[in-house]
């Protein structure tokens, strides 16, 4: 004879029934999941289900659980654990509002190191970095590079700060984000208003960072102060550290609103590729350009005067945005194909000159070849039979 039990019951015994395979996550599995559908169908739940939230949400406790494993995350060692890389990642890139880091234990947590060893980065970071001169284009740029724990340290917080939801029109150093999604957003504008933040990482001074993670991100003053010094050196946000980008975007969050509301009064389009703006629309948007330098320098920034860094290009001229041409459709600029033809040339002579040191230039090519495929796909082909062509003609 068979035992019936009452509606509640059942809701009560599934209920306990959620709690043991959560208390045995790891022994089930994914077992967990299927214990559960069998469990619903046979008494008839489904539809319940979709009614009742505190099932629901212990049922989405199981998937975090499952897939996601939080507490391990912060604390275990990510070599034994037994979850994929996928579920890692899933658990990683969810997305945070503010950190909201209450005590200095907690942040240790997060960056995987001990009390001590961030009181040693914060009193003694010049033991810390590297620091040399790179020439980029003529001028040269001061590079400071961490090494050893502090980097590795750096890297953890820079993966925890890449977790904070940014604007859309932020695009440098931001995941699925490019030169080629930023130049997307510009497509065959009237007029095209490009401008540059001066000096941009050593302008973001440790008082920005400070108001940074304490008024925006949550976190107490403390915090605020020790997050401030692993992430500045020298007055300014270090060349080469990788938290730079990722704290530079959050810093100018209140900057590029109140450009990105500008542009919508006026019937623009505006985006943000680290220290590179642009603002797209109608042909009169260079009268805009004095009250952007306004904006900018009221947020404790100061906008490039260099003319060839604040250009406003109109469709019968070649519109560029993060140096890709925008005029009907993304393209390769002229210069950039220019440059790589001049390239195809000398790579010729040296050919036929009987030169045997030419693999390094031949790997750069091709590299160029494949980005200029992303752009123009019919452009790179030719450019790819041309060094074909180049090498037919010894063999």
């Amino acid at each position: 004879m068979k035992t019936k039990f009452h509606f509640g019951s059942i809701i009560s015994i599934f209920l306990k029934l959620v709690e043991f395979l959560i208390s045995n996550i790891q022994k089930f599995g994914k077992k967990s999941l299927i214990i559960l559908m069998v469990f619903i169908r046979k008494h008839g739940l489904t539809k319940v289900l979709q009614t009742i939230n505190l099932v629901l949400e212990l049922i989405n406790k199981i998937i975090t659980l499952l897939f996601c494993n939080p507490p391990r995350c912060h604390q275990g060692n990510w070599d034994n654990d037994r979850f994929s890389k996928n579920a890692r990642f899933s658990w990683t890139m969810q997305k945070l509002k503010a950190l909201n880091i209450r005590d200095v234990k907690h942040l240790c947590r997060h960056l995987k190191c001990s009390e001590k060893e961030l009181h040693n980065f914060c009193n003694h970071p010049d033991a810390y970095y590297n620091e040399f001169v790179v020439k980029v284009k003529g001028k040269n740029r001061p590079i400071a590079q961490p090494r050893g724990r502090l980097k590795q340290i750096l890297t953890n917080l820079q993966c925890l700060l890449s977790r904070i939801e940014l604007p859309g029109y932020l695009h440098g150093g931001v995941k699925e984000h490019s030169p080629k999604t930023n130049a997307l957003c510009h497509i065959n504008k009237s007029a095209v208003f490009n401008f540059d933040l001066e000096d941009f990482f050593p302008s973001v001074r440790p008082y920005m960072v400070y108001d940074l993670f304490k008024n925006r991100l949550g976190c107490r003053s403390q915090i605020a102060w020790i997050l401030t010094q692993l992430v500045t050196f020298k007055d300014g946000l270090p060349q080469g550290s990788p938290t730079s980008t990722v704290v530079a975007n959050l810093v100018i969050v209140p900057l590029s609103k109140r450009l990105n509301n500008l542009s919508k009064k006026h019937g623009c389009t505006y985006t943000q590729f680290v220290d590179d703006g642009t603002i797209s629309g109608p042909g009169y948007i260079e009268r805009l350009r004095p009250l952007i330098d306004k904006i900018i320098s009221q947020e404790g920034l100061r906008a490039s005067p260099k003319a060839h860094k604040r250009t406003t290009k109109h469709r019968h001229e070649e519109q560029l945005v993060t140096k890709v041409r925008v005029n009907k459709r993304i393209d390769i600029s002229t210069e950039k194909l220019d440059e790589i033809r001049h390239e195809l040339d000398e790579l010729k002579t040296m050919v036929f000159r009987g030169d045997t040191a030419l693999q390094k230039r031949i790997n750069s090519l091709r590299g160029k070849i494949q980005y200029v495929k992303t752009l123009n796909p019919e452009k790179a082909s030719k450019l790819n039979n041309k060094l074909t062509r180049i090498f037919k003609a010894v063999s």
